[in-house]
């Protein structure tokens, strides 16, 4: 052999190794992205975040939780000078879901305590120098209600007894007497100024979904219901005016949420607006001629002040947001100014004191934003679309008919991301809305590159009583219908959204959608994950706290012996046998508004049909310690942020990865090869599908071509079955790997019908290197004989095709890379070597070609 020849064989060789280079220097960025990816999640749950800002009864001073030094804590702000200070040091919960209030001496604060975020709460007060004591102790849920002005009694709702009704607690005797014995719950209770009169609310009507306001002596004694609004109208009492006499409601009669005045001298009732939008009452100003409220305007509200003779009102001169107003007492510090947090999708919430009579604001706490800036965040489109609860999807569980056809609101949140995956993520509530407010969740999917789609299906608040009451008895119906059109309406709107590669997550009720989505609409997902969610109904109505089994499920769906058959076929876990999309469970293991049977119930009965659970199976399964619905505590707050995004990272295949990730991150891997012609021999890259169990999980199988999305599915199979699954023969593949079918799809090559026309059957299939750990896949070379004057037909195909996969096989082996590539090195030396002889006899073909690597744009 001579030199030239040597020289001609092991050129592809050297190029090989420049390779390995890019190889290495992919991993490095890699590893960096990687890196960047976790500081990101660190930095964002880290991020400072105010909650419930009291005014003290003297309106000097604001009580709020805040987590400026990590964890949870009561501080206080003097409002003139500005200074802030922390009272407690770990004494208060880590989970800043409970309001605070202030005793009538401004000289205690008292909140909410319950062990490991289980809602079970019992009530403490802490003093500005640290001093904390317990107030009261009683089984069940404890709630304070309200502090009277004299400073010796509080008023708190219990479920000691079952269900929640009103308590009364001396606080120098420490003596507490039941004083409301209703059977449905009872709450909003406010003492009157004078410490004498009691206002509340329940219901005592035939009629489920009605509410009343009632006052009573201070003792509860002498109840008188003052029959405000109609029956089947809900009326809340909100606030006591100044003079003892007068008291402020919001009522829905009018078909949307008003504001009122009830005067209990002469029974007179004033309504404040005109009833054509949702308006809800805070607050009487100190001199008790004027209310201040919330204005509903579709995403977005508006403080509203009113004077009640004229009924003139004025919004508050604030930018397009959210407003809110502290839950705990009264927001006035004096005439004319007003304590509330603002915030829209790119602002934090910062705490303002606002002059009313003037219309100009300060801030007080301004949000701390960390590294980022407001530019870093993405901002909501609002949207609209018709819906009639059905969409052009195929219903898989439950077919309805078409419902009333309504007008649906919507917020989407475009990552930037070309073609972009899309986060569906339906509220919960579900008396409740998706608004243009910051939210850390949405903030924290957008940073990994997915948009985020969210609907205020039919049942969702601020659109009147009978929007809400569309829910009523259908759960799993109309409003799931809904989300899908939505979802429908924003694929075909807007031609960015990446089709293959969508997903739905939600928490509460929304991880009853994110269920009811996956059973009902299965092969419109590919991937889902349901937080804190129902699964099972009749369990639930069993097993959550008294006054949410007749304020949610009872007032909803009735009870299980009354509707059979709605508890049975609108439980999410009845329809198991239509779960075909990878999942992720978690729930907390203290919940007791959605307890962890609901998870545990519906994780049992996919194992008993055939499911795997695993990181690369079927379902994924989390449980979360010393937490219960939710919490706003940093550090569970990052570990639910790496649960939710290293699970869609992997299932949707986007980059970079999180720091979580295996090697063994997807079902079966891409190889690296080289690309070598020598006269009619080439090798080729090639997906290889491996029947061999010990090396693909049982539950994901594609046929030998692969790039069919009727190919596959997940599903338990006999091996002659490629594509076809014995649990559900009905099509749909989610069981291929996204990068190499998606970027395929993306590529638009037309015929690759052609291209598979070059590669081996399965049979001749050869692995020459199987990696050790079990589900990392083979990779193998394979040389194919081609006829010359065929080769220019596949040239192109070949090339983009080979350059795809090189690049998805570094992104998804990333701490594999080095061994991987030296591998195929030696691999594809040994098949260079065996071309010798061919070389020498085929003189006129004396050529190579070394080994191309493209990189695609790729986002880091």
């Amino acid at each position: 052999m001579s030199v030239s020849d040597i020289e001609s064989v092991f050129g592809a060789t050297r190029t090989l190794w420049a390779t390995v280079t890019v190889a290495c220097g992919w991993h490095m960025k890699v590893m960096s992205s990687m890196s960047q990816t976790e500081d990101v999640l660190e930095e964002l749950a880290g991020l400072p975040t105010l909650a419930h800002p009291t005014v003290s009864p003297d309106g000097n001073k604001i009580a709020m939780y805040y987590d400026i030094t990590g964890r949870n804590e009561l501080h206080v702000l003097d409002i003139e000078s500005g200074e802030r200070k922390q009272w407690s040091d770990g004494e208060v919960p880590r989970n800043a879901r409970w309001f605070v209030k202030w005793g009538a001496d401004g000289d205690w604060v008292y909140f909410h305590f319950d062990k490991d975020g289980n809602e079970q709460n019992d009530v403490y007060r802490i003093s500005p120098r640290g001093e904390v004591e317990t107030v009261i102790e009683m089984d069940g849920q404890v709630v304070l209600n309200d502090v009277s002005e004299d400073g010796q009694t509080l008023i708190v709702g219990s479920t000691r007894d079952g269900q929640m009704n009103l308590y009364r607690h001396h606080l120098e005797s420490s003596q507490t007497e039941k004083i409301t014995s209703y059977n449905r719950a009872t709450a909003n209770a406010i003492l009157s100024p004078e410490c004498d009169r009691l206002a509340y609310s329940t219901n005592e009507r035939d009629n489920f979904n009605n509410r009343d306001v009632y006052v009573a002596a201070a003792d509860g004694s002498n109840p008188r219901n003052l029959d405000i609004g109609e029956i089947g109208a809900e009326s809340t009492p909100v606030d006591w005016g100044p003079d003892n006499q007068q008291l402020l409601i919001t009522d829905n009669t009018a078909e949307f949420d008003r504001i009122g005045v009830y005067d209990l001298k002469t029974h007179e009732l004033k309504w404040l607006g005109d009833d054509q939008r949702e308006e809800s009452a805070v607050a009487f100003t100190p001199d008790g001629n004027r209310v201040i409220g919330i204005r509903v305007r579709e995403a977005v509200s508006v403080p509203v002040v009113y004077d009640i003779e004229s009924n003139e009102a004025t919004e508050f001169d604030l930018p397009e947001g959210v407003a809110r107003f502290g839950y705990g007492g009264s927001p006035t510090v004096d005439e004319g100014r007003a304590v509330l947090t603002h915030t829209s999708p790119t602002t934090r919430p910062d705490l303002l004191i606002y002059d009313y009579s003037i219309h100009d604001s300060e801030v007080l706490v301004e949000a701390v934003h960390g590294t980022f800036d407001s530019s870093d965040f993405v901002d909501a489109e609002y949207l609209r679309f018709n819906s009639n609860g059905i969409p052009e999807a195929q219903q898989t569980a439950i077919k309805h008919d078409p419902y009333k056809s309504l007008d649906i609101g919507a917020l989407l949140y475009d990552s930037g991301e070309r073609p972009s995956p899309l986060i569906v993520n339906p509220h919960g509530g579900p008396s409740a809305r998706d608004t243009k407010s910051f939210d850390l969740y949405t903030q924290v999917l957008l940073s990994q590159g997915f948009s985020v789609l969210q609907i205020n299906y039919r049942g969702s608040t601020g659109r009147g009583r009978e929007f809400v009451r569309e829910l009523h008895d259908d759960w799993g119906g109309a409003e799931q219908g809904d989300i899908m059109t939505g979802l429908e309406h924003v694929k075909e709107t807007y031609d960015w959204i990446d089709d293959d590669r969508i997903a739905v997550f939600g928490g509460s009720y929304g991880g009853y959608s994110a269920y009811w989505q996956l059973v009902q609409y299965p092969d419109q997902y590919d991937a889902g994950v349901a937080w804190i969610g129902v699964t099972d109904l009749e369990d639930i109505f069993k097993n959550t706290m008294p006054h949410y089994r007749t304020e949610l499920m009872e007032k909803y769906l009735g009870t299980p012996r009354e509707n059979p058959d709605i508890y049975e076929q609108r439980s999410p876990v009845t329809h198991i046998e239509n779960i075909d999309t990878p999942m992720l469970l978690v729930h907390g293991v203290n919940d007791r508004r959605v307890p962890v049977s609901q998870a545990r119930i519906f994780r049992d009965a996919l194992k008993q049909a055939g499911y795997e659970q695993g990181s690369d199976e079927d379902f994924e399964y989390q449980e979360l310690g010393e937490e219960g619905h939710g919490s706003s505590d940093q550090d569970q707050k990052l570990r639910m942020f790496r649960l939710l995004t290293d699970f869609l990272n992997r299932r949707l295949s986007m980059w970079p990865p999180p720091a979580s990730n295996s090697c063994c991150k997807y079902d079966f891997f891409i190889q690296l090869t080289a690309w070598i012609s020598v006269g009619r021999f080439t090798v080729i890259p090639k997906l290889i599908h491996e029947r061999d169990q010990s090396f693909l999980p049982a539950s994901w199988h594609c046929s030998p071509r692969g790039f069919s999305r009727s190919s596959c599915r997940i599903g338990s199979m006999s091996r002659p079955e490629w594509g076809r699954s014995s649990r559900s023969p009905a099509g749909g593949c989610r069981g291929i790997s996204r990068p190499d079918r998606h970027q395929i799809n993306r590529l638009q090559l037309e015929d690759l019908t052609l291209f598979e026309d070059l590669l081996l059957t399965e049979s001749e299939i050869t692995p020459v290197f199987r990696p050790p750990p079990r589900h990392c896949g083979v990779v193998g070379v394979r040389v194919l004989r081609l006829q010359d004057e065929r080769r220019h037909e596949f040239d192109e195909v070949r090339l983009r095709a080979f350059e795809l996969w090189v690049v998805q096989f570094i992104k998804l082996n990333y701490l594999r890379i080095l061994q991987l590539s030296l591998t195929v090195a030696v691999v594809t030396l040994a098949a260079e070597l065996e071309t010798i002889q061919h070389i020498l006899a085929e003189r006129e073909h004396r050529r190579v070609i070394g080994v191309r690597v493209g990189v695609n744009n790729t986002r880091v």
